[in-house]
């Protein structure tokens, strides 16, 4: 190899380094998607959700980045605000500084929560404290009606652990009419297959980081799932059931993202036509 090449390539690593770390992992994209859901009420069509994930607050965090999130989130002013866990890196001491920026988050339907392994390896006890007692609603294999619609719709929460996700959605969904339209937060999208058998509508998750560091042409080198690059990122489908994979806006084990830029997931709910 020439000396010139060897140079050039080495440039343009450094130069990709340098994008990785300094420009594109602090850059929030806010990303609009529809979610067609049949015999949706009324009342919901067009209901919007803000779906944030993977906050990873701690030592990694770009400055100032959950600050500029809450604030581009409130200015979308959504229906309701979905965090679907990993908030801290994993410390005790990082679950209340988390808990009070992730607090002024504001949504006509309430901010909605549920804990991610980070969280729970932090401190679960703490997080279960202090994310009320900032006005964040967390869901720990349970249940809660978002209206009085026929039929009605349900937000459902279940608590991360991924041998055991049959059992926690079961727990969660016991006291759900049987006609509602459900609403699953999960932090990992792993719980696709058991959400489609349990007719669940819409499942938001996270865990992934959409792969964080990405290949040009080829997407997300590691996701992290049993299920693969399919639920790496973004929306899709399994069967009759619609998830939503958020990129997150932290980072882990590296200081970067490539290709796979901060997200704030805006997903509008509408009526699907038959």
């Amino acid at each position: 190899m020439s000396l010139c090449l060897t140079s050039a390539l080495a440039v343009a690593g450094l130069a990709g380094t340098a994008y990785a770390v300094g420009v594109e992992r602090r850059w929030i994209q806010v990303t609009r998607c529809d979610v067609p859901l049949p015999d949706l009420p009324a009342e919901l069509d067009g209901f919007t959700i803000a779906h944030l994930s993977d906050i990873h607050y701690g030592p990694m965090m770009a400055p100032g980045l959950i600050e500029r999130a809450v604030a581009r989130v409130n200015a979308l002013q959504p229906d309701l605000v979905a965090l679907t866990g990993d908030f801290v890196d994993g410390k005790a001491s990082e679950v209340e500084p988390a808990a009070r920026m992730l607090g002024g988050l504001r949504a006509r339907h309430g901010v909605w929560a549920v804990l991610g392994g980070h969280d729970i390896t932090a401190s679960e006890r703490v997080a279960c404290r202090a994310y009320p007692e900032n006005g964040i609603r967390l869901l720990r294999n349970a249940a809660a009606p978002l209206n009085k619609s026929d039929p009605p719709f349900w937000i459902v929460g279940v608590h991360d652990n991924s041998e055991y996700y049959l059992d926690r959605l079961r727990e969660a969904l016991s006291g759900v009419p049987e006609r509602a339209r459900i609403l699953l937060l999960a932090h990992s999208p792993d719980i696709a297959p058991e959400a489609r058998e349990a007719g669940v509508d819409l499942v938001l998750s996270g865990h992934t980081h959409g792969g964080q560091i990405c290949a040009p042409l080829y997407g997300a080198i590691l996701t992290e799932t049993r299920l693969g690059r399919i639920v790496a990122r973004g929306l899709n489908r399994f069967g009759d059931t619609w998830i939503y994979t958020c990129r997150g806006l932290g980072v882990v084990r590296l200081p970067a993202r490539f290709l796979c830029r901060p997200e704030i997931a805006l997903l509008r709910l509408v009526r699907a036509s038959r």
